[in-house]
């Protein structure tokens, strides 16, 4: 298993995500949206399961929480558009530049379900 940060491009600039991938060429690519208030290294543990059944993942804290670049505020606001076209959108990017051709899934947690069904009713 490896460890370490991808980044991508998203809203407000580039962030790291936490990515966890087996030490061999993955089957598969899970892309991880959390839940409204959960930073996404609470899925490292998950994220390691899935590693030891060949599936690569990664996991990104949501704008203006945990390592995202900006900070909501009366001048700095997004909404679900953001988060899908750009947020989403460069997870998804960045993981599949990393890992390749492999099948790509999301999994969505709370708001990160909303997210992630919406970028994938959008995404062929």
């Amino acid at each position: 298993m490896t460890g370490g940060a991808l980044s991508f491009r998203t809203y407000g600039g580039t962030q790291a995500a936490l990515c966890v991938a087996p030490m061999a060429q993955p089957r598969a690519l899970v892309g991880i949206l959390p839940a409204v208030g959960i930073r996404a290294d609470y899925y490292s543990d998950f994220l390691s399961a899935l590693c030891e059944h060949g599936i690569a993942g990664v996991a990104a804290d949501w704008i203006g929480a945990g390592a995202s670049p900006v900070r909501a505020s009366r001048a700095v606001s997004w909404s679900y558009s953001e988060m899908v076209h750009e947020h989403a959108s460069g997870l998804h990017h960045a993981a599949q530049e990393r890992f390749g051709d492999v099948p790509f899934f999301w999994i969505g947690h709370s708001l990160g379900g909303h997210i992630a069904a919406l970028h994938a009713g959008l995404t062929p």
